[in-house]
């Protein structure tokens, strides 16, 4: 197994190659909840508590938040790339057979619909 270069975030922030066709449901659900949290945390912060976070601490939640958005993104890409490449029909053969009527097989049956 190859190790997984760690230098930049971007490496890190993609679907691996060798990622099963689907939409990886449990991911992103877990990213979202993740992400609830932070909002949550920004949320109480915000509303009249005493105590107040920093400014760097709000802004590095706020980092996040942006950072998981983006690794939704590309979770959803992944499993809309990855399910409507399988679902794409076969381009039709040029040299169709026609049926016993004589007439060009329709669209959809030379797709295998």
């Amino acid at each position: 197994m190859k190790p997984i270069d760690c230098d930049k975030p971007e490496t890190m922030l993609t679907v691996a190659p060798g990622a099963e066709a689907g939409v990886p449901i449990d991911a992103i659900n877990a990213a979202c909840t993740r992400e609830d949290a932070v909002l949550q945390l920004l949320q109480a912060n915000l509303e009249g508590s005493d105590v107040r976070c920093s400014d760097s601490v709000i802004l590095a939640a706020l980092w996040d938040v942006q950072g998981t958005l983006g690794l939704i993104k590309t979770l959803a890409q992944h499993g809309y790339a990855s399910t409507h490449q399988a679902a794409r029909p076969k381009a039709p053969r040029a040299n169709a057979e026609p049926n016993w009527l004589g007439e060009a097989p329709a669209a959809s049956v030379r797709a295998g619909r």
